[in-house]
């Protein structure tokens, strides 16, 4: 489970900090005994900080949207941090001579 902050706007002055929880799935693909699925997101939990505030409809679809982008945020993050020890590792192969 992941959790970030997302800020709902309630009027043109007034932003509500909220932190929401969250289980990323990613895509599947397509097989022959499984039709195959997009990346989703299960929001479990939004913590208004004791306003006791629910959100609307539209508000849950938008926080859902900022959950799949975070998500993605996440990975593309882990996937370069990868790339950058991999080329640390090569970097220090080369320096010792065994490339």
């Amino acid at each position: 489970m992941a959790q970030f902050t997302h800020y709902i706007e309630t009027s043109p002055d007034v932003e509500i900090a909220v932190t929401v929880h969250y289980d990323y799935s990613p895509a599947e693909r397509m097989t022959w005994n499984h039709p195959g699925c997009s990346d989703s997101v299960d929001v479990y939990q939004i913590d208004t900080h004791k306003l006791g505030r629910l959100t609307t409809a539209d508000e849950f679809e938008s926080i859902k949207e900022a959950a799949l982008d975070h998500a993605h945020k996440q990975i593309e993050a882990r996937e370069a941090d990868a790339e950058d020890r991999r080329y640390e590792r090569r970097r220090e192969r080369r320096e010792r001579g065994l490339w």
